[in-house]
């Protein structure tokens, strides 16, 4: 029985404990796994296509959006902390109270024509 590799992908995405975020060269989200969905509230198809600057608008989001043209312009992977950046991202935990977290940015393959952002708490 052939895999749907998209569905498969899906699901890969959403068992992870963790917030996974796929961005395109454009730095448009192509992915976005249900532990984010959950922590900003938003589903993967209300954020697809978007900036993170719009998915977020209203907030500084600080070094995030330089980590990410570091990973696609240079493959270069960034770590931010909260210890250093106390407000990354405007998430919540499922008590609806701020939830403390890092970022780690990455680029994806060798061409960098992707990025791959994980937030963990």
């Amino acid at each position: 029985m052939p895999v749907d590799d998209e569905n498969h992908d899906k699901a890969l995405l959403d068992a992870v404990n963790a917030g996974l975020i796929v961005l395109d060269r454009d730095e448009r989200i192509i992915a976005w796994n249900a532990w984010m969905a959950s922590a900003a509230g938003q589903t993967e198809a209300e954020v697809a296509g978007r900036r993170l600057e719009d998915v977020f608008s209203g907030t500084e989001l600080r070094r995030l959006p330089a980590a990410v043209r570091a990973a696609l312009s240079s493959g270069a992977s960034t770590i931010i902390t909260h210890a250093l950046s106390p407000s990354l991202l405007p998430l919540l935990t499922r008590s609806g109270r701020p939830l403390s977290h890092d970022v780690a940015v990455s680029p994806v393959g060798h061409s960098s024509d992707r990025c791959l952002v994980v937030v963990t708490d």
